[in-house]
């Protein structure tokens, strides 16, 4: 297990995990993760701009959400 996906796994509410460095998210083997802890409502999915490009950031919400069906990443097919 990475040290990221340990992240993700540990994280507690209100708390961030960088789970990408790069220009782009291809090839980012915790974007599948991250994707589903989004459309269960638990992040924020944001960048930041870094010199290598932008960092991506999973902030956990305090409390979860409900997300409407046309903000999730299954139902686009891409989780």
């Amino acid at each position: 297990m990475s040290g990221v996906h340990a992240a993700l796994q540990a994280a507690a509410p209100g708390s961030s995990v960088v789970y990408h460095v790069g220009a782009r998210l291809a090839g980012c083997k915790h974007v599948d993760q991250v994707r589903r802890l989004y459309d269960a409502g638990r992040v924020d999915l944001v960048q930041r701009r870094v010199d290598e490009g932008f960092a991506y950031i999973a902030q956990f919400r305090r409390s979860p959400i409900k997300l409407p069906a046309y903000w999730r990443f299954a139902d686009a097919g891409l989780v």
